[in-house]
């Protein structure tokens, strides 16, 4: 069976070609990536909704 590797799929990022610019006017706080990530389903359901 093939595998992506041999299907020529990386899992890399393509180097950018400026830093990201700073979007957010306060840093943001260690808790809230922790609950994103225990929650990430509903965390991409809530994204999906919001880009309707």
């Amino acid at each position: 069976m093939a595998g992506p590797r041999s299907a020529g799929v990386s899992a890399r990022a393509p180097p950018a070609a400026a830093p990201p610019a700073p979007i957010l006017r306060a840093p943001t706080p260690p808790r809230w990536v922790e609950d994103a990530l225990s929650h990430l389903p509903e965390l991409l359901l809530d994204h999906a909704n919001c880009e309707k």
